[in-house]
């Protein structure tokens, strides 16, 4: 934290190039600072996001919509 490693930067875009250590760090200093467990998604999590929640597989097993609690 306190550098930004974008190439493009700006308060209205995304950061890219970080590494997975970065990203841990980043969420370990974010638990430390608000003392509530955040984490990154699963890649089950991630995938249902980019699909813009739509979960046919959901309906098919007959399962309650997944809670995402505490995920950056």
């Amino acid at each position: 934290m306190g550098t930004n490693p974008s190439f493009f930067k700006g308060s209205n875009l995304p950061v890219e190039e970080v590494s997975w250590n970065d990203c841990q760090q980043f969420i370990t200093k974010l638990n430390q600072l608000t003392g509530r467990p955040f984490r990154l998604p699963t890649e089950a999590e991630w995938e249902y996001a980019a699909r813009g929640q739509q979960e046919p597989w959901l309906q098919i097993c007959g399962q309650q919509r997944p809670r995402f609690r505490g995920v950056v």
